[in-house]
């Protein structure tokens, strides 16, 4: 009888213990999360911060319709080794929480890509450090252009917690022109190029390194007899401050829209290339025409920066 007068007792207490161990518990669990990010805040050794990407608008038009966004971060006043953070998404505002107190080195890349399909889009940009063209044995050249630049900081209670960063373009960008020579015999013909040189780009100093024995490749369309503007292309090529220009190897193949055997390969050396530059090469592409071949390499993509005469089509 006395056993049944304790019971409730006991209950009592094993209560009492059971809420006694939950708020211990709970006091553990918010002590933890003190040390972490809370949404909005700066906290201890974190800061978070706003990165919006543009691109550089001083001679351009601003691009707005990117469609890949990409950030690396890397923890050191360097961009060396794994980064800490690979990001990619539709829209140019990153929000992202950083160790305080440390020195960063930040890259950006945009594109007209899908975020997060990387063998699907057209550059490779899986690793800032050495973006490519897309393919194995051989690139393939882009129909579109790319934005790339860099950000080195070092994170603190003094750093503004929200930074603008300006892109500019991270590739060449090739035209074909057909010289005002007499129309091409007929319609549909097609006009295959390879660059006998490839490229991957360290987008944090903007300089290149040769890929060996992998050439890029593109084929324009040329649907109309009387076309002179025949087409454009976009390769990886240098854009860091040494003012030097990358010198490629050039093929240019004329394929008949008859359906005829495509005429013997042209060759084309010297060929000046510059990351946000636009080289113009104009000439006689088929054999049914003769002409001089000029080049002129251009800074603004609107102003002749020079000219250089290569060859002449036999």
């Amino acid at each position: 009888m006395n056993g049944n007068k304790l019971q409730p007792y006991k209950r009592h207490k094993i209560m009492k213990q059971n809420i006694v161990t939950i708020l211990i518990s709970l006091a553990i669990l918010l002590a933890g999360c003190s040390k972490d990010e809370i949404a909005g805040t700066t906290v201890p050794n974190k800061q978070t911060a706003t990165f919006t990407v543009t691109t550089d608008a001083t001679t351009r038009a601003e691009v707005t319709d990117l469609t890949r966004y990409i950030m690396e971060v890397y923890e050191g006043a360097t961009a060396t080794g794994t980064p800490a953070e690979h990001i990619e998404q539709n829209n140019g505002t990153f929000s992202i929480t950083l160790k305080g107190n440390t020195a960063h080195t930040i890259l950006f890349w945009a594109d007209y890509g899908t975020p997060d399909a990387n063998t699907a889009n057209e550059y490779n940009a899986a690793d800032l450090k050495a973006v490519k063209l897309q393919g194995t044995t051989s690139f393939r050249a882009a129909t579109k252009a790319a934005w790339s630049g860099m950000l080195a900081f070092t994170s603190g209670d003094s750093t503004p917690k929200s930074k603008t960063v300006t892109l500019t373009y991270s590739v060449a960008q090739i035209n074909f022109k057909q010289s005002a020579q007499p129309d091409f015999i007929e319609d549909n013909n097609t006009l295959a190029v390879s660059f006998k040189q490839s490229y991957s780009l360290n987008v944090a100093d903007r300089k290149v390194a040769d890929i060996a024995s992998t050439p890029t490749l593109t084929e324009i369309a040329i649907t109309s007899k009387t076309a002179k503007e025949l087409g454009t292309c976009y390769v990886i090529a240098r854009g860091d401050n040494s003012e030097e220009k990358t010198l490629m190897e050039i093929e240019t193949t004329f394929g008949k829209g008859s359906g005829d055997a495509a005429e013997a390969a042209k060759p084309l050396s010297n060929v000046p290339m510059r990351a946000g530059f636009r080289t113009n090469i104009t000439g006689a592409y088929s054999d049914v025409c003769s002409s001089t071949v000029t080049m002129d390499c251009d800074e603004t993509w609107e102003t002749p920066d020079y000219e250089k005469t290569n060859y002449k089509n036999r």
